[in-house]
């Protein structure tokens, strides 16, 4: 049997970092989001978030700290976000900041708000990374640490914002340039393990992905050519190995498979 090797055009739907699983979730979010009756929309949000879906929680957390379909109540609403903050979502884990921070629905807590803030910095979060950086040029819930504010303004600003790029630079002309080389140092770092993270969660996705496909194309026909269908993907190369790629059937049915799940795949090119 031939070999061949297909390249990843493209993730088309998901984030490198997103499972089958967390694309589940957000379809079935989306789907309620979508109700053009919103108290409906709103009831099929909050029976996803009592399941444990993570953006429905976000959500409904959302709705109770504006009053939206729901009784304004920012106790539940700080409940919410934090079942989506435990669940790994960056934008629960900085409200959840936010609410500790100006003891909205919570009881006021510097320690809390820098910890959630922390963690969805390091997700991240556009928001929580300047409020990262504020609190530990304040000194608030943190050791203050110029280094470390210098370091978390440094990146908000690589990211885009330019309010942290101008907090970054006021707080320079207080700090020795030694500080400063710490400083961006330790956000040159930061930006080469979080890209380093994202491969790795991309390679996996798209092995658990591939495997996935190759089950399905293996189920769609009786033939040899389907039932001894394979395919893997090739991490040093980036591309999808596969045998009995020529068979247009199977390859096709494998390449609708990659298309539903995000990823476009380009055929052509061999080995």
């Amino acid at each position: 049997m031939r070999t061949k090797t297909v390249a990843i055009v493209g993730l088309l739907l998901l984030s490198a970092s997103a499972s089958a699983a967390r694309a589940s979730a957000t379809d079935d979010y989306n789907r309620c989001a979508a109700l053009q009756d919103s108290k409906a929309s709103v009831a099929c949000i909050e029976n996803l978030a009592e399941s444990g879906n993570a953006l429905a929680q976000l959500a409904l957390g959302g709705f109770y700290a504006g009053g939206y379909g729901v009784p304004q109540d920012p106790q539940q609403a700080a409940v919410w976000y934090q079942k989506s903050a435990e669940q790994g979502n960056a934008a629960a884990m900085s409200k959840l900041g936010d609410a500790y921070l100006t003891g909205t629905g919570v009881t006021q807590d510097d320690g809390k708000a820098a910890s959630w803030f922390g963690r969805a910095a390091s997700e991240g979060d556009p928001w929580s990374l300047e409020m990262l950086g504020s609190l530990y040029e304040a000194g608030k819930g943190v050791g203050q640490d110029y280094t470390k504010a210098y370091q978390w303004y440094d990146i908000a600003a690589t990211r885009g914002d330019t309010h942290a790029a101008a907090l970054r630079d006021e707080l320079a002309q207080k700090m020795t340039a030694e500080q400063i080389a710490a400083a961006k140092n330790g956000a040159s770092e930061w930006f080469a393990q979080s890209a380093m993270q994202a491969a790795t969660a991309h390679d996996a996705a798209l092995s658990t992905a591939v495997d996935a496909c190759v089950a399905v194309v293996r189920g769609t026909n009786t033939s040899a050519f389907y039932a001894n269908f394979q395919a893997a993907y090739q991490v040093a190369s980036g591309t999808i190995e596969y045998r009995d790629g020529d068979e247009q059937g199977p390859l096709a049915a494998f390449q609708q498979c990659m298309a539903a799940k995000g990823y476009g795949v380009d055929a052509t090119r061999a080995r």
